[in-house]
């Protein structure tokens, strides 16, 4: 796996792409972000064709034997996502997201765990079989319960996968501190297995704690750091969050589910703050981008979307856009 020291070497710039992002930054605090979406200026690529690592999209089949996909069956609520019956088709998988994301650029894709099942490795065994038939997905993040006794000894299983590169368990998010989640985090990190947590600014320090006590394992903060508010004062509290835990070098940031049930109605403009609020605090070289597709497809098409990074990326360096859409991702996920 990619290791802290590598990603040691990618240290958030001083050229001329970060003063572009400082000085939007500045037009947003003048503005105060008053409900305001427009204001600043970005230019639009004509290239939808540029290479893309998608680092965070779902597949299902309800056809499989020993999974469910609990999220997708009726009577599933999230405070955020009212609308998931619109997309609960009995399968979505290579196909649909070929037709989804065709002309868009998209080469490679990472698989993040979505299913439910007795045994989780079943779900990584399908994906590696689909994998097999198809140009897709080329890495999966898997699913153990860091709190259970034996969380390691479910990685072990889904390792015998050439497929899997990394573990996210969803619901240890908002339990980072407890002391069986952090031994089942400690476990994992032994055996050199990237962590992807899901959590917000205010559990950041708990995030730092696991990362700082396993310096040579990458961890992946998902979905951008969770903005679940998409307002000037949580902004203000999230981008010096965000710039904190991005002193521990094995910290990667995943830029993603930014049009997203948080800002149902985005803009370029409304997300733009968050993805560069990543890229400021991270580093290109530290940020990779995914679509949480297809759930976002709740709030945009995927060509839509794919534009509005290209448009919010168009201020950094070619270098720089070259990390965030193909770079980081595959250093962190070996693709």
């Amino acid at each position: 796996m990619v290791s802290a020291p590598e990603l040691a070497n990618h240290r958030p710039s001083t050229n001329i792409a970060s003063r572009t992002i400082t000085s939007f930054f500045a037009c947003l605090d003048r503005r105060q972000l008053a409900g305001d979406k427009g204001g600043y200026s970005i230019s639009v690529p004509n290239d939808q064709t540029q290479s893309l690592v998608d680092t965070h999209v779902h597949f299902w089949d309800r056809a499989v034997d020993g999974l469910r996909w609990a999220w997708l069956e009726p009577g599933f609520t999230h405070p955020r996502l009212d609308r998931l019956p619109e997309i609960a088709a009995d399968r979505y998988a290579v196909e649909e997201f070929q037709r989804d994301s065709e002309g868009c650029g998209t080469t490679k894709i990472v698989h993040i765990q979505a299913a439910k099942a007795v045994d989780p490795p079943i779900e990584t065994a399908w994906l590696q079989q689909m994998s097999a038939a198809s140009r897709w997905p080329n890495a999966v993040v898997g699913y153990t319960n860091l709190a259970a006794p034996n969380a390691a000894d479910v990685v072990l299983s889904h390792l015998q996968f050439p497929i899997f590169r990394g573990v996210r368990d969803l619901p240890a998010g908002e339990h980072l501190d407890e002391p069986a989640v952090v031994r089942g985090f400690n476990a994992v990190a032994a055996l050199g297995v990237p962590i992807e947590v899901m959590t917000s600014w205010p559990n950041f320090g708990h995030v730092r704690d696991l990362a700082a006590a396993n310096p040579e394992v990458t961890v992946i903060l998902g979905h951008s750091g969770l903005p679940v508010t998409r307002d000037a004062d949580y902004l203000a509290r999230w981008r010096p969050a965000m710039r904190e835990i991005a002193q521990l070098p094995n910290v990667v940031c995943k830029i993603s589910a930014l049009a997203s049930g948080a800002d149902p109605n985005w803009t370029v403009p409304s997300i733009a703050p968050w993805f560069l609020g990543c890229v400021e605090a991270f580093g290109a070289g530290r940020c990779m981008l995914g679509t949480n597709w297809p759930i976002d497809s709740l709030f945009s098409e995927y060509p839509q979307l794919i534009r509005a990074y290209r448009e919010i990326a168009s201020c950094l360096s070619d270098s720089e856009q070259a990390d965030l859409f193909v770079n980081t991702a595959t250093r962190v996920y070996r693709l």
